[in-house]
């Protein structure tokens, strides 16, 4: 198919009925966009058709320095030097346009009514002052609603300004407390939430009753403290957990808004183990029945922290590498153990079934993808280089890409099956930024998963590429490099020797069920059991051992 068809049949109202007038509704496409020196190009194809590369010739931008999706796919925003454009993603049709110059990033609230936007401080184009922007996008012609003074934009932070999923309630960060507004009528406060030095809070996803964590670092002789409250009763604390080492929080509430998981981190490394500070894991249920620290049995540490779109477990990926990989359950207990490797980064796929775990970064990026619901590694892959890694909507198409300015040299994508196999590369000069487009939940049906792999050499890799059509051929290989002679028999004794990073994981998942010996889970795991034994022990302190007399000095006698 063109790419003219394919971008008027995904802009359709309804879904076109399938081949042969079979009435079925046709394969919604996949589409994808990115940016780079040449500037923003989205593409879109169906998988069985397989033209990866089909562009949309209505979305296209030569002049671009950000795009950015909304929640559901629907809207596309371009950043231009003198104005945003935001497109109808679907058909590449104008939407709206706002006159700005010199915007730095932008993102749009959760329901798309409103788009906040960033600009550097000058004289010339803010009067340094009033540089975060909230839009009103619905009207036909946008229109600035509030301004703020934001002096630093960091990406862990952004947007400064955070809505509730149906955007009823937004809160902003202030010195020594969170600000609560309704909506987007950020001129009237309605309610505070005081915490001396507070730091961060994010609000818990679905509708109301609206639940909002808050974080504040320890402060002198005082410990971090974590709050969870309940809209309209913000003065009422229903969780609330205390604990040292916490210079830094990241709070990540699940899909059922029931738990938070706040990963904590300190600047410094009082055990002088870590170059780079020391994480720890915290567990807090939003009703304050159940708060713990996470147990990891590996020293090191904590790479990354994800949970189940589906909300039923999460995955930690910790220790000094070979990196381990654990999943927990709603009550922090280990399930499942994926083994070590080199591996920093965990990416759920949206319907929950399949986990890619890899090591991207500074690491060679290797991928493992693991069937979730039987444990079992139903694929590998390997994108060099690797700092963009994202899961495509309908969860069976994964992006990674090399991008500058990070890497100057080599610079492209590929998109690879949940299997492992490579079905489309692409080399670009300069990437800068690529993004699939997202889709609203149900908007993909879910397809069968293949039999796992049984042993981790059968899995698809570069032997299996040249017997599939869409594979890409492979390139030449590269001249070996010199070898000094009297290093040859090193290099032979390193080639023989088994590489600790790069452990063959299927071997080594293990599970965790009712009947796994209590030896066997992760060092200081404290479950039900130990809390009553705990409880009976309360109170019979241990004797004080009987002092022992000191020796009398011998005195000579005369």
């Amino acid at each position: 198919a063109s790419a003219h068809h394919m971008s008027s049949s995904s802009s359709s109202s309804s879904a076109p009925a399938g081949p042969s007038g079979s009435g079925a509704p046709a394969p919604r496409p996949l589409q994808y966009t990115l940016r780079s020196r040449a500037g923003m190009q989205s593409f879109a194809t169906t998988p069985a058709a397989g033209d990866w590369g089909a562009k949309l010739e209505t979305l296209h931008s030569g002049d671009s320095r950000i795009f950015e999706y909304n929640k559901i796919g629907t809207l596309l925003a371009c950043v231009n030097q003198d104005a945003i454009i935001i497109y109808k993603a679907n058909s590449g049709v104008v939407h709206r346009v706002i006159p700005r110059a010199g915007v730095h990033v932008v993102a749009f609230s959760p329901r798309s009514s409103y788009l906040v936007t960033w600009e550097r401080l000058t004289a010339e184009a803010n009067e340094n002052k009033d540089n975060l922007i909230i839009w009103d996008i619905d009207k036909p012609e946008p229109v600035p609603l509030t301004k703020f003074t934001h002096k630093i934009y960091s990406p862990e932070s952004w947007p400064p300004i955070k809505w509730t999923d149906d955007e009823v309630l937004s809160g902003r960060l202030v010195p020594g407390e969170v600000q609560v507004f309704l909506g987007a009528k950020l001129a009237a406060v309605v309610k505070r939430v005081k915490l001396p030095y507070v730091a961060t809070f994010a609000w818990a996803p679905g509708p109301a009753p609206y639940k909002i964590a808050v974080f504040a670092p320890e402060h002198k002789s005082n410990p971090a403290r974590v709050q969870v409250m309940t809209y309209p009763e913000l003065g009422v604390v229903t969780a609330s957990k205390s604990f040292f080492k916490a210079d830094e929080a990241i709070l990540r509430w699940n899909s059922t808004a029931t738990a938070v998981l706040v990963q904590t981190s300190t600047d410094v490394d009082k055990t002088g183990k870590s170059y780079y500070g020391e994480t720890l894991l915290w567990y807090v249920s939003a009703d304050g029945s159940f708060t713990e620290n996470i147990v990891l049995k590996k020293e090191g540490p904590i790479h990354d922290v994800c949970w189940s779109p589906l909300g039923k477990e999460f995955i930690v990926t910790y220790g000094f590498m070979p990196a381990q990989s654990t999943m927990f359950d709603l009550k922090a207990r280990p399930v499942v153990d994926f083994g070590e490797a080199a591996r920093n980064t965990i990416r759920w796929s949206p319907d929950g079934k399949i986990v890619c775990i890899g090591g991207f970064g500074n690491l060679q990026g290797s991928m493992d993808f693991w069937d979730v619901k039987n444990a079992a590694k139903i694929g590998v892959a390997e994108a060099h280089c690797a700092a963009i890694c994202e899961w495509a909507p309908d969860s069976r198409h994964f992006i990674a890409a090399v991008i500058s300015p990070r890497i100057r040299v080599d610079n492209g994508y590929k998109i690879i099956r949940f299997d492992g196999t490579l079905v489309f590369e692409a080399p670009v000069s300069e990437l800068y930024q690529v993004s699939w487009q997202p889709a609203h939940a149900g908007a993909y049906p879910n397809a069968p998963l293949p039999a796992a792999l049984k042993d981790a050499a059968k899995a698809p890799g570069s032997p299996a590429l040249a017997a599939s059509p869409a594979a890409v051929p492979a390139k030449p290989a590269a001249p070996s490099k010199y070898i000094p002679p009297h290093m040859k028999h090193r290099m032979a004794e390193a080639s023989a020797s088994p590489d600790v990073l790069h452990k063959d994981t299927n071997a080594q998942v293990k599970r965790y069920t009712a009947d796994t010996p209590k030896a066997s889970y992760p060092p200081g795991y404290y479950d039900d059991e130990d809390y009553e034994d705990d409880k009976k022990k309360k109170g019979k302190g241990k004797k004080k051992p009987a002092a022992q007399k000191k020796p009398e000095p011998e005195v000579e006698q005369i």
